[in-house]
């Protein structure tokens, strides 16, 4: 189940350092994952998993197995460090799941403290202390949870296609509705530049320093609890490329649009360069689906559109599915949502 793409695991049982004891499911077992990007996070009741400090543990397993190419594994992981104690830990499990579920706490981090603070409710400070030191988060604390499985709605995203230092503003919408508490950052190739949560009318705006690039595209992204993630850009120059030759000085790839679609869609991309370039589609695993473009793609801008047909010309299910553009000079990816 968890190759299959389960989202939240708990297990609940024996442990020790390098493995679940009541399943027998262990570092070796996460080694031979197939999972792809479809991980999991995972609450572990159990002694020792989290015991980093003695050995490779299981928890570390998790989290470390797998290679950006090739990825495997959870997105995170809470553990104990040393033998647990079976009521604090019972209670610590449950509510940290009623943290997502009814408290709306979706940060991994804030559902795991929601449940170690009522672990002290229950047992007072004396009988929570050693509980709750002993089970850490291994990954990101920040990391939100979504909690659905229908097919995520799109975030879209409006901006100016130009930018410059001074405000910035991106609207965010979903399903033609404002997003308020949406994220938007921006970012020039490794350098942040900026971030604001969006307001009641989807409105974030961010304050941009000047630019550590005169010509490098700059991404707009935006992120939301359960909505699938907006990812655009704004070339620092006027038009593509900095000027009317309509020849692209960097790698990009547009937004699907429309976003999510049933038929087909169409995905706008530049390449900087001539030479072999490939625009393709691929699943949650990392599997391959369609190739949209491939060959010779001379500078410049292009577009591609998709039918919501694999390689074998058999409709695809409903779902997240990922786009990427390969060229000489870089890559760039996307996402897009099929709904049937």
């Amino acid at each position: 189940s968890v190759n299959e793409g389960t989202s939240l695991i708990s297990y609940i049982g024996h442990g020790d350092t390098q493995y679940w004891v009541t399943s027998g499911f262990s570092n070796s077992n996460v080694a031979a994952l197939t999972n792809g990007r479809k991980m999991p996070w995972i609450n572990s009741i159990a002694c020792y998993n989290g015991a980093f400090t003695s050995a490779y543990c299981f928890a570390e397993a998790w989290m470390n197995e797998g290679s950006p190419s090739t990825p495997k594994g959870a997105v995170g992981f809470m553990g104990a460090t040393t033998a647990s104690p079976v009521g604090q830990t019972d209670s610590l499990a449950e509510y940290t799941f009623r943290g997502y579920f009814e408290q709306n706490i979706w940060h991994m981090g804030a559902a795991v403290d929601y449940g170690k603070l009522k672990v002290v409710e229950f047992y007072g400070e004396g009988g929570a202390a050693s509980n709750n030191n002993m089970h850490m988060v291994f990954g990101c604390p920040e990391m939100d949870i979504d909690c659905t499985t229908s097919p995520l709605p799109a975030l879209v995203g409006s901006h100016s296609s130009s930018i410059s230092p001074g405000v910035f503003n991106v609207t965010v919408t979903s399903g033609g509705s404002p997003v308020e508490g949406a994220l938007v950052g921006a970012v020039q190739d490794t350098t942040y530049l900026d971030g604001a949560y969006t307001n009641a009318s989807g409105i974030a705006s961010l304050d941009i320093p000047a630019l550590p690039s005169p010509s490098a595209w700059v991404t707009i992204t935006a992120t939301y609890h359960n909505r699938a993630p907006y990812r655009g850009t704004a070339n620092p120059g006027t038009g593509i490329g900095g000027g009317s030759s309509g020849v692209a000085q960097a790698v990009w790839l547009g937004n699907a649009a429309p976003n999510p679609f049933a038929a087909s869609t169409q995905i706008s991309y530049s390449v900087p360069g001539g030479g072999f370039s490939r625009l393709s589609v691929f699943d949650l695993s990392g599997r391959m689906v369609a190739t949209l473009a491939s060959g010779d793609i001379p500078a410049g801008m292009h577009s591609a559109v998709w039918n919501g047909l694999d390689s074998n010309g058999n409709p695809v299910g409903s779902g997240m599915y990922l786009l990427r553009l390969e060229t000489p000079l870089g890559s760039a990816g996307s996402s897009c949502v099929v709904l049937r």
